[in-house]
C-alpha cells in the first residue's frame, strides 16, 4: 500500500511538470487582428515590429520601424526620433500638426535652455536665463499687466521698455501716468527739487536729490519748512507759522502700465 502511493504521487508531479512545460511553450498572439482574436497582442522587450492597433486597423503605437503604408498616432524608431502623426520623424521629435504650448512656472534656467510657453499672451522661449518673446508683432503684445497693450502705449505717445521675461511697461515723458494707468515700480527719471522758507531758519530749506537715468529707484525727499501753500503764514503782528513738511523731487519720466 505504502509502495502504491508512492508511485501515485509520482506521476501526478511528472503531469504537473509535463503540462507546466507545455502551457510555457503553447501561448501565440491572435491569429486575427485585436480586437477580432481571442486576446490583445501584448508589446514586448523584444526587437520585431510591434503595433497597437484601434477598431480601424490604424496603428496607434509602432515600437520599432514601420513598415508599408501604416501610420502611427505615436511612432518611436529604433534611431531614437519620435513621431506624432508620423511613421518617419525626421527629428528627435516629429510632429505632424499644430503644438499647443502652455505655462507651468518653470524658472528659466541654464538646464531650462530652449523651453517653450505660453505666458501673456506671447510665445516665449528660455535663453538660459529669462524668457523672451518669440513673437515680433509689437501690437499683439500685453504689457505686465495685461490691462493694456503695446499699441495703445504708442497711441498716448509712450515708449515700450522691455522689463525681462518677455514683458513690457511703457515710459511717458510725464511727471504722472495718463488715466487709467498705474506707475509701474518707482520707475522713474527725476530733477532735483529746491523747497523751505528762509524765513522760518537757517535749516528751512532743502534741495532733494535726483537720478537722471531711467530706472527703478525711489523718488528722492528732503525734509524742510513753511515751502509749500498755507505752511508759512504771518499775522498782521508779524507771527509767523513754519510748518514743516516732505519735498519731493520733480518726475519728468515715469515708466506705467
Amino acid at each position: 500500500m505504502r509502495i502504491f502511493m508512492s508511485q501515485t504521487a509520482i506521476a501526478v508531479l511528472a503531469s504537473l511538470v509535463v503540462v507546466g512545460g507545455l502551457q510555457t511553450f503553447a501561448f501565440t498572439e491572435p491569429g486575427s487582428t485585436p480586437p477580432l482574436g481571442d486576446a490583445y497582442a501584448p508589446l514586448n522587450t523584444g526587437p520585431s515590429v510591434q503595433d497597437k492597433t484601434d477598431t480601424t486597423g490604424h496603428a496607434a503605437w509602432i515600437t520599432a520601424d514601420g513598415v508599408g503604408s501604416r501610420y502611427g498616432a505615436v511612432f518611436a524608431s529604433l534611431s531614437g526620433n519620435v513621431g506624432i502623426g508620423t511613421t518617419s520623424p525626421a527629428v528627435k521629435l516629429d510632429v505632424n500638426g499644430e503644438i499647443k504650448v502652455g505655462y507651468a512656472g518653470v524658472t528659466c534656467a541654464n538646464n531650462t535652455a530652449g523651453t517653450l510657453r505660453w505666458s501673456g499672451g506671447v510665445l516665449q522661449v528660455c535663453d538660459g536665463t529669462t524668457w523672451e518673446s518669440v513673437s515680433t508683432d509689437s501690437g499683439v503684445t500685453w504689457l505686465v499687466n495685461a490691462n493694456h497693450t503695446t499699441d495703445s502705449c504708442t497711441a498716448n505717445g509712450g515708449t515700450l521698455v522691455d522689463i525681462g521675461n518677455g514683458q513690457f511697461m511703457c515710459k511717458f515723458i510725464a511727471g504722472s501716468c495718463p488715466n487709467s494707468w498705474t506707475q509701474y515700480q518707482q520707475w522713474s527719471v527725476t530733477i532735483s527739487s529746491h523747497c523751505g522758507n528762509s524765513n522760518c531758519g537757517s535749516n528751512a530749506v532743502c534741495d532733494t536729490g535726483y537720478h537722471s537715468t531711467f530706472s527703478n529707484l525711489a523718488r528722492e525727499t528732503c525734509n524742510s519748512i513753511g515751502g509749500g501753500p498755507g505752511s508759512y503764514q504771518c499775522t498782521n503782528f508779524g507771527e509767523c507759522t513754519c510748518v514743516p513738511e516732505v519735498c519731493y523731487a520733480a518726475i519728468t519720466q515715469i515708466g506705467c502700465y
